[in-house]
Formats: C-alpha cells, sequence, structure tokens
C-alpha cells in the first residue's frame, strides 16, 4: 500500500514512518528545510519536501498515496500565537483533506488530534474521560485541533474517504527533549513538585502511540475517534519520584504554592510579549496543575491497541537517549 505521512520527521512521525516501511511504500512530507532526523536510513520511504499551508505542494507530493496519515501540526507554538495555530491547525488541515479529495485515489485518512480538546474537567480526581466525555477545548491548540476534527468529519463522508481520530496523551521518548530540564533539575537534587502534586497524568512511550496510528490503517472499525495514552495512571509526584530515581536521586519532597507561580508565570509571559516573545509558563505549569485520567478501552477493543512501555520504562528510555546524546 502507498501511504503518505505529513509531519513525518516528528517525534511521533518518525516512529510511525519506521513501522509503516516494514510492510508499505511511505511518501514522507516534511517542511521544507527541517531536519530529516532517521528517515534517510528507513527503506520504503521516499522524502518530499513541502509545506501544509501550500496545498499545491501536497498534491504533487501524494503520488499514488492511498492512506494518508495527517500528523503535522502547531505542537509547540505558545497558545498565545492564536494565529499560528489557527493557520497550521485549521487551514493545514483543509489543505491536506483538499488534496485527499482533488486526488480521488485516497481511501482512508488517520488524523492526530489531542486529548487537548477535552479541556478542564469537573471533579478531576474522580473522573474518568472516555470518547464520549464532553469536549470543551480550554487552551487555543485544543480548539484549533477540535475545529481540525471537525473538517474531517465534515468532508471525508462526503468523499467516500474514511477516516480514523486519534487523540493521543502526552508523548515522550527518544527524539524530545521535554523530559531533559527535569531530569537536570533532578539531577542535582532538585526533584520538585508544584502545588500537592496529587494530579494523575497518563504519558505514553512513543512507540505505543506510534503502534495505534499503525492499527488505524488496517482497522475495519472507521469514521470514529480513539483515545490513547499509556497503560499506567501516576500523580505527578510519582512522576518526579521516577525522574529523580533514573537519574540516581532520591526524590526530595519539595512542594512549591502554585498561586505566586501562576501569578509570576502570567507577568512573565506578558512582559515578554512586548519585546515580541512568546513564552510557555503557563502551558508548562499545566504539566503540574492539571489532573486527567483517561479511558483506553474502546481502543483496547477496537483497534487491539495494548500499550507495553510502562511510565518508569519511558523515563529510563528517553534518559538513556539524553545520555547517548550527551544532553544529560
Amino acid at each position: 500500500m502507498n501511504v503518505f505521512v505529513t509531519g513525518a520527521n516528528g517525534l511521533l512521525g518518525t516512529a510511525l514512518v519506521r513501522k509503516l516501511a516494514k510492510k508499505h511504500k511511505v511518501t514522507a512530507f516534511v517542511l521544507k528545510g527541517t531536519p530529516l532526523k532517521d528517515l534517510n536510513s528507513i527503506k520504503n520511504v521516499t522524502i518530499k519536501q513541502g509545506n501544509i499551508l501550500d496545498q499545491k505542494s501536497i498534491e504533487e507530493a501524494l503520488g499514488n498515496c492511498i492512506a494518508v496519515y495527517h500528523l503535522a501540526a502547531a505542537v509547540h507554538v505558545p497558545d498565545v500565537m492564536k494565529k499560528k495555530l489557527y493557520m497550521l491547525n485549521v487551514k493545514g488541515t483543509e489543505n491536506v483533506l483538499n488534496a485527499c479529495i482533488k486526488s480521488k485515489k485516497v481511501k482512508r485518512l488517520i488524523y492526530a488530534s489531542t486529548i487537548a480538546i477535552y479541556g478542564k474537567v469537573k471533579d478531576d480526581k474522580r473522573t474518568v474521560i472516555d470518547e464520549s466525555h464532553p469536549i470543551v477545548p480550554a487552551s487555543n491548540y485544543g480548539k484549533t485541533k477540535l475545529i481540525g476534527e471537525r473538517i474531517v468529519k465534515g468532508l471525508c463522508p462526503k468523499h467516500n474517504i474514511r477516516f480514523i481520530i486519534i487523540r493521543p496523551s502526552k508523548i515522550y521518548g527518544p527524539g524530545d527533549s521535554s523530559l531533559l530540564p527535569l531530569l537536570k533539575l533532578a539531577r542535582i537534587g532538585m526533584s520538585f513538585t508544584i502545588g500537592k502534586g496529587d494530579g494523575m497524568t497518563m504519558p505514553a512511550y512513543v512507540d505505543d502511540i506510534a503502534e495505534a496510528f499503525y492499527l488505524a490503517l488496517e482497522s475495519k472499525k472507521t469514521d470514529t475517534e480513539y483515545i490513547v495514552t499509556g497503560p499506567d495512571v501516576v500523580t505527578k509526584r510519582q512522576f518526579v519520584a521516577m525522574l529523580a530515581k533514573t537519574v540516581g536521586k532520591r526524590p526530595r519532597k519539595i512542594r512549591i504554592p502554585s498561586l505566586p507561580i501562576m501569578i509570576l508565570a502570567h507577568v512573565g509571559e506578558k512582559g515578554a510579549a512586548v519585546f515580541n516573545h512568546h513564552l510557555k509558563l503557563t502551558q508548562k505549569l499545566e504539566f503540574f496543575l492539571s489532573s486527567r485520567r483517561y479511558s483506553i478501552e474502546k481502543a483496547r477493543k477496537e483497534l487491539k491497541y495494548s500499550p507495553s512501555v510502562t511510565v518508569e520504562q519511558m523515563v529510563a528510555k528517553t534518559a538513556e537517549w539524553y545520555r547517548q546524546e550527551r544532553m544529560l
């Protein structure tokens, strides 16, 4: 099968392309000028450069592909940059869908959404979120990804394209640098939580999430959506303790009050914006302050999704990659 993947050189994209290429011919669509990472070394992969904001470049790259993964998105864009988020997550998705429709060869589309579409949750210590849970995104990122979902659901059925929407949790693994600052702090004995640290999280290892996307390609169930996370539910305090253990330190029970830190973060962001700098301080604080628990039973039952990498293993694998790259 000829398969097309946007955002193919991202963390998830690279892992997915590696899985797909074992059985399929893959066209890896990457933003012109961005690093190709390991894509050059994978057999059965053709690399095409372009931009999801340029529909013509998508059309030219699609070729004979009959299945499309749309992973490209504004994942690391600060939430205050509304226009950029809209252009990449909404207009970019429209361009990909319109290119698929114009091709007339695409029969299946798999769209990478996010658990961020669920927003804030009442009684977040007890609520288990599944696909039927009310969707009220709080962030601009979540709002634009939800619009992307609606574009997929609105256009695909009209043009006989089967679709699957996958909503992954936060993804970690080799190639991702988001754990590095916390591990460096843990290494010097500065492991801490903001607030009580009792908020829950369900992070996932990149290869597990890539497997969920891979399974969606041949799934008999289509025109639906799935939440996919890692197998474990851990508190932020437990997560921070795992980071400390990974670098050979005992976790310190340091709790920083959340209110003054949040105020400082907001002031810092607004001050930086005056000088045209966009910081993600409040987004980073969300890691410590939010509490979310998800059900992946639908994905287990219908996709046969079975995540195998525990949070502790995920942290260890990511830290080992940092050491190999001499980052830690």
